[in-house]
């Protein structure tokens, strides 16, 4: 199945190779690393937070348990932030320093189905899509600081020097990041049950 989060992924492609100054690119690299960063904000606060029920397995909301394949991997997450509208939204406005027009659309795609359209499902409350958004936000401006986009300016010396090994890594970060990490999700869980 094609991860929808890929559909996301794939204009950093188009502008890596549209956009070939270093600025736009470091920036690009960046806007990545926002969306990494706001995955991480996300599941850091849902571990720390009281643990709050999703919609869909609360009687009382109103809700059917949805028929989707992961929907039983949900059960055992926090509904609160939802992660998923902090990874989409820092992802899109990663885009905004690099094409506005770009950024713009895909951020009011990405409001409507990683955000609206959970809640309307019930896998999130609204408020649980909110905070996503704002800790999305926040990761995509931090990422964008000069500091931080300094160290994006680490990749593209790697690039120039190692242009097979940087395209190799490139590949796997971003289908990585369009799959949210589910990868590296199952890896850290498959450790995590086995210590």
């Amino acid at each position: 199945m094609f991860p929808r989060e890929l559909i996301l992924t794939m204009p950093y492609i188009y502008l890596w190779f549209s956009q070939k100054t270093p600025e736009s690119r470091a920036r690009l690299v960046a806007g990545l690393g926002g969306a990494i960063l706001s995955i991480g904000l996300a599941r850091l606060i849902a571990h720390f937070a009281p643990f709050e029920v999703r919609p869909m397995y609360d009687a009382a909301s109103g809700f059917h348990k949805l028929a989707v394949d992961r929907a039983a991997d949900m059960e055992g997450w926090s509904a609160f932030p939802s992660d998923t509208a902090a990874f989409s939204i820092a992802l899109t406005l990663g885009l905004f320093t690099v094409s506005r027009t770009a950024s713009v659309a895909l951020t009011l795609l990405s409001m409507a189905f990683f955000g609206l359209a959970r809640v309307y499902l019930g896998i999130h409350y609204p408020l649980d899509v909110a905070a996503g958004w704002l800790i999305g936000g926040l990761a995509a401006a931090l990422a964008q600081t000069p500091p931080i986009r300094g160290l994006a300016g680490s990749a593209l010396r790697v690039e120039a020097r190692a242009p097979p090994l940087f395209y190799a890594c490139a590949a796997m970060v971003l289908t990585e990041t369009g799959q949210m990490f589910d990868n590296v999700r199952d890896a850290l869980h498959l450790l995590h049950m086995i210590a």
